[in-house]
């Protein structure tokens, strides 16, 4: 069960910082283009 909540915080916390990545590099190819 723990290991199970901890996977689960892990692919939030992979997912979060891929989106917020993705926003950067979006807004960033805007800011320059």
């Amino acid at each position: 069960m723990v290991r199970k909540m901890l996977f689960l915080d892990f692919l939030m916390t992979k997912w979060f910082v891929g989106k917020k990545k993705m926003t950067e590099l979006f807004q960033g190819r805007l800011f320059f283009s």
